[in-house]
């Protein structure tokens, strides 16, 4: 990465470190939901990520479920997750002096991330034409419902706003009910993935120009990217529909319910599948039929062929439909639940979960990464911070406030 570079910021610990894919970047994630799991994805991979947080908090130290049952804004589990690894100061924008503490955070970051309104830090002056200028390789992304021009610029957009009027909502249900939408936040997570994409291709960028650029995101362009909406758009109009879990082509391909939860059997269209599942269901009377050897035509029948997929599936558990199922090399999984997936012989091979101590909640089992990095391994550096917990490390040590400035800024609510 272009910032990458062995060195050190003021106040970080002389011990080496195994290397890490973003050593020595410096990220501000102005607190957001929007831009959380960016902020994350970076700090995941070695950047120093400071969330800068209102003196309430951010907004996702609220979310619930929290740790124990108790609401806190320590032990929201949103906060928990998005969190790790990353560094917390307060920093109230509403304030000239907290404005001013901004400006000169910019001044030794490599890449800003926020989530505002379009206009908001415009009005207070912290816009990326006012920011630039102090800092010209500074890289700032916008993740916003709309992006920052347009019609739609200044319409509220939570996130299932976003999975609204992104496409992605229609295409998700059962065929013959009202649209639903997506658990957890889908649309901020996938608006956040293509900010941390971009800003790591400007960071590129910068190595060349020797500048920083603007990155204007829209979560709804993001949703509408997506390949199933796309193509659903500019196909045979028979695909712009909500299928449930029905693959559009394949059938058997859905989930079926089994003795002890669902299963997801998907026999492939064009192979010898539908021969091999024949052969393991037992070539019932209501499937010998040539009609059914053809994969649009079973597709056609899709509710017959269901019919019969069900009442084989009902008499067996997950565990013997997918032995059976692997033996006829047939594609099947059981349906986990999420703590099922957690505790997965896979995941745990795997070292998924990982546990670090929390200075607060004691000993915490948080999620890894999904890659795996040979030569810069990620790793759980730090436990998700208490609110606050670095103002003086980053206002004092590292730009020099004394311990009365920094009393002075907590008493007017700056910090």
């Amino acid at each position: 990465m272009p910032c990458a570079a062995s060195r050190r910021r003021p106040g970080a610990s002389a011990v080496a470190e195994p290397a890490r894919a973003l050593a020595g970047l410096r990220v501000l994630e102005l607190g957001h939901p929007a831009v959380a799991y960016a902020g994350k994805l970076l700090a995941d991979l070695g950047a120093d990520v400071i969330k800068v947080e209102p003196p309430g908090g951010a907004p996702e130290r609220r979310l619930g479920p929290f740790h124990g049952d108790v609401p806190h804004p320590e032990r929201g589990l949103v906060h928990l997750f998005l969190d790790t690894n990353k560094r917390s100061v307060t920093l109230d924008l509403e304030s000239a002096d907290g404005r001013a503490l901004l400006r000169r955070l910019v001044g030794g970051a490599d890449a800003l991330l926020e989530g505002f309104p379009p206009g908001y830090l415009a009005e207070r002056g912290l816009d990326y034409a006012a920011l630039v200028a102090e800092q010209p390789r500074l890289v700032m992304a916008s993740v916003t419902g709309f992006g920052q021009d347009g019609p739609y610029r200044d319409y509220l957009a939570p996130d299932f706003i976003a999975f609204a009027v992104g496409g992605m909502m229609f295409l998700s249900g059962e065929p013959h009910a009202p649209p639903v939408t997506a658990p957890c936040q889908q649309a901020y997570l996938i608006g956040s993935v293509q900010a941390a994409l971009a800003v790591l291709i400007a960071l590129w960028g910068r190595r060349t120009s020797g500048r920083g650029q603007y990155l204007d995101v829209s979560i709804q362009a993001c949703l509408n990217a997506q390949e199933n909406i796309f193509a659903n758009y500019f196909g045979p109009t028979e695909f712009a529909r909500r299928t449930g879990s029905q693959h559009r082509l394949a059938t058997p391909g859905r989930v079926f319910p089994c003795a002890d939860g669902f299963v997801y059997m998907f026999v492939s269209p064009g192979t010898d599948h539908w021969a091999r599942f024949l052969d393991w269901i037992g070539h019932p009377a209501e499937l010998d039929d040539p009609v059914f050897d053809h994969i649009l035509s079973r597709r056609r029948e899709a509710e017959r062929v269901n019919a019969v997929v069900r009442r084989f599936t009902a008499t067996r558990t997950r565990a013997e439909l997918y032995a059976e199922g692997q033996a006829h090399r047939i594609p099947i999984a059981p349906v986990y639940a999420p703590g099922e997936a957690v505790e997965s012989e896979q995941f745990q091979a795997r070292g998924f979960v990982r546990t670090i101590e929390h200075p607060l909640l004691g000993l915490l089992r948080l999620p890894g990464a999904p890659y795996q990095l040979g030569a810069s391994p990620w790793a759980l550096r730090r436990p998700p911070p208490l609110l606050g917990e670095h103002n003086v490390a980053v206002y004092g040590e590292e730009l020099g406030l004394a311990a009365d400035e920094l009393g002075a800024l907590r008493e007017i609510g700056a910090i």
